[in-house]
């Protein structure tokens, strides 16, 4: 590695130090300090090694080509049996004209012998030899000089309904991906990138063996050596990328090992986003196999909310972005309707979101706090305040992508929840009004009627934030409509 040293106002890309000499690599052209340049030596030592370990290998390899390839031995046996089988059906065609020949002899010879001896009997009895007779043998030896002549006639034919030999030639085949990089040593950042580089490039052509080894190595790679959001990000848009193009058979293992990713909790929330978004374009294309798979992945979320705990979030925020998508097809927004039908209808996902906002609510209360804010409900990602806004927001994804309208039972439910109980908080308060502001419409008329008069009503106007009298007003209006 060639590098000078300078003064110049950069500085290193591993620890952003400007003071001091700065090594530059003229080989990738980045700057180090003192301390960090030893490292990337050592990582092209490592990538010195990977190359020495390759040729090595090739050699061997190479060595092994110069005996008999196995190939030839199998030529040669289909020259042998070739050459009998051709022997054989020679010898049988040649018997065949032997044959006819010797017949047309014996023929000719019978002939022959009869117009001999009535020849000789008419010789010896001195009997009068008149035209007739000669006209007759002559007749008779022209049709036997006709037949003789017909022997030249037979001709050979090829029998091309069953062909003798099953002609052979060379087929070059890609060969199966070997000698992959030993992972059990730390790999640098460049050499990761080249290596993910290198798998987009080639994932479209290979075999459905290649395919799966090239995916047990990749998360081989994001086990070991995936570190930082920068090669998070991309390891994740690499899946994206395969997992769109290749077989729906194929796309179900990157769909699985992505689900997988999503639920590492050492990840960042901005790369399990990311992970849910490339999740849901895989699974959003107009491909009718994946409407199973993403009707399982539903139904996997949905038992997540079930169980009040762990990924209840990360879920939520899956079945919005799967079910919320804006660029579909009809086919997809036709498919996302049926799910949402099998969410409602079998999973009872409704009830379970208007429960699972209760116990949100608990929370807060159990910890004696008026405010949702700064109270981590899951994994330290995720306030109350938060919890409770994202389970409105797919409640509403649901009535609306569904064409569904919310019955009276569950909006009575949710407002004593969010606005009626004394125990809300007042951000809750304004959650509540504003989702039932900005949801009136998946209100059927008759239900908001009743709403107002058993609910809204009730309320004390002066007491009211400008959301709560906006709210107020909507369903207000809506009664003195009534009989409109």
């Amino acid at each position: 590695m060639d590098t000078n040293v300078t003064k110049a106002n950069n500085s290193c890309v591993k620890c952003q130090i400007t003071s001091g000499g700065l090594f530059t690599c003229h080989g990738c052209h980045r700057s180090f300090c003192w301390k960090h340049i030893d490292e990337h030596k050592s990582d092209l030592s490592l990538q010195m090694d990977l190359v020495a370990q390759e040729h090595d290998s090739l050699q061997e390899d190479s060595k092994r080509l110069s005996t008999r390839h196995p190939l030839l031995a199998d030529i040669d046996r289909w020259e042998e049996e070739s050459i009998v089988k051709i022997r054989t059906v020679a010898d049988e065609t040649r018997r065949d004209v032997e044959k006819q020949i010797q017949g047309f002899q014996n023929t000719m010879q019978t002939s022959c012998a009869k117009i001999t001896n009535e020849i000789r009997s008419s010789r010896q009895s001195d009997n009068f030899i008149s035209e007739v007779n000669i006209a007759s043998w002559t007749e008779t030896l022209k049709q036997m000089r006709q037949q003789l002549q017909t022997t030249a006639t037979i001709r050979l034919s090829n029998d091309e309904d069953v062909p003798l030999i099953q002609m052979i030639k060379i087929k070059q085949e890609t060969p199966v991906i070997s000698n992959r990089p030993n992972l059990k040593r730390k790999l640098s950042s460049i050499t990761v990138d080249n290596l993910l580089t290198f798998i987009e490039s080639t994932s479209p052509t290979l075999t459905r063996e290649q395919f799966n080894y090239i995916i047990d190595f990749a998360e081989e790679l994001w086990d070991c050596h995936i570190d930082g959001v920068a090669a998070q990000l991309k390891f994740i848009s690499l899946l994206n990328s395969i997992g769109q193009r290749c077989q729906h058979d194929l796309a179900a293992r990157v769909l699985e090992i992505l689900w997988n990713l999503a639920h590492d909790n050492r990840l960042n929330e901005v790369i399990q986003q990311r992970i849910f978004k490339s999740h849901c374009l895989i699974l959003n294309q107009e491909r009718s196999p994946h409407n199973e798979l993403k009707r399982e992945y539903c139904s996997r979320c949905v038992k997540h909310l079930q169980q009040k705990q762990d990924y209840t979030i990360s879920a939520i925020r899956y079945l919005i972005e799967i079910l919320s998508s804006t660029h579909t097809t009809t086919v997809v927004e036709r498919s996302n309707f049926d799910i949402i039908q099998v969410l409602v209808v079998k999973h009872d996902i409704i009830n379970i979101l208007i429960q699972n906002i209760f116990a949100c609510q608990l929370v807060t209360q159990d910890k004696g706090k008026t405010s949702t804010k700064h109270i981590t409900l899951i994994h330290g990602r995720c306030t109350n305040e938060d919890a409770i806004e994202i389970h409105l927001d797919l409640l509403s994804v649901l009535l609306k992508k569904g064409d569904l309208y919310l019955i009276y039972k569950r909006c009575e439910e949710l407002w004593d929840i969010l606005i009626s109980n004394g125990k809300a908080s007042s951000t809750e308060r304004e959650l509540g009004f504003n989702w039932f502001v900005n949801c009136q419409v998946d209100l059927n008329r008759e239900t908001r009627i009743t709403l107002f008069e058993n609910r809204v009503s009730k309320l004390d106007v002066t007491k009211l934030s400008a959301k709560g009298q906006e709210c107020f007003k909507l369903y207000f209006d809506q009664y003195e409509n009534k009989s409109k």
